[in-house]
């Protein structure tokens, strides 16, 4: 895998789902995308082995499946 993410790609991430969050119209959906988007990164703010961070922050699977269904929601 490697090295962990940089800092900045982190919050590029963060700040991105944030933004796609904002950009439903129904607000359950809108608030869930968001609950969902800062959980996961505080719950992966504790994560210090870069090879963890590093697969965290890479693989789809880590991400919430419920996150990933909404996502394809969205495409639609």
């Amino acid at each position: 895998m490697g090295a962990a993410p940089a800092r900045g790609d982190v919050l590029a991430l963060y700040r991105s789902l944030l933004r796609m969050a904002r950009e439903f119209t129904d607000y359950n959906i809108r608030e869930y995308a968001k609950r969902r988007t800062v959980d996961a990164f505080r719950q992966n703010s504790i994560l210090s082995n870069p090879t963890e961070a590093a697969s965290v922050f890479v693989d789809e699977s880590s991400c919430p499946p419920n996150l990933i269904r909404v996502r394809r929601i969205r495409v639609r």
